[in-house]
């Protein structure tokens, strides 16, 4: 246990020397084992994109430098592709509200339809006073 808690500081250490938005994390796997990633933090109410996984086909691969190692051997790769993410996580989200105060319109619209033809058939008056029915006793 004390080497796995050594290992992780002197990973996280080398990462924050590479860049300090990056650090280690632990990730669960759907196929039930935890295994270590590398994760860039982009800002505030962000999701941390994960940069890199230290895994195989098999499972978790043991902590070791080599994640570190691995980091700057793709470097240019992940700043280059950050960057491609947060402009189309920034667009995508445009898009999503765009589609959202859309369909607000669209049901704001039909709304207004109903209300009008409810409103040529009305008044309305209650046959039944549910609250006085309800409450007897």
């Amino acid at each position: 246990m004390a080497y796995a808690d050594n290992m992780e500081r002197e990973v996280q250490k080398e990462l924050t020397r590479l860049d300090s938005s990056l650090f280690l994390d632990k990730l669960w796997s759907p196929f039930g084992y935890v295994y270590y990633a590398v994760r860039n933090n982009i800002g505030s109410g962000q999701e941390p994109l994960t940069v890199l996984e230290w895994r195989d086909g098999y499972g978790p691969l043991p902590l070791s430098l080599g994640i570190v190692e691995q980091v700057k051997r793709q470097e240019g790769d992940i700043r280059s592709a950050i960057s491609s993410a947060i402009a189309n996580n920034a667009a995508r989200k445009e898009l999503l509200r765009q589609e959202r105060e859309s369909a607000q319109e669209e049901i704001s619209k039909e709304f207004q339809k109903s209300a009008k033809k409810l409103g040529s058939i009305g008044p309305w008056k209650p046959k039944h006073d549910v609250w006085a029915f309800s409450n007897k006793k």
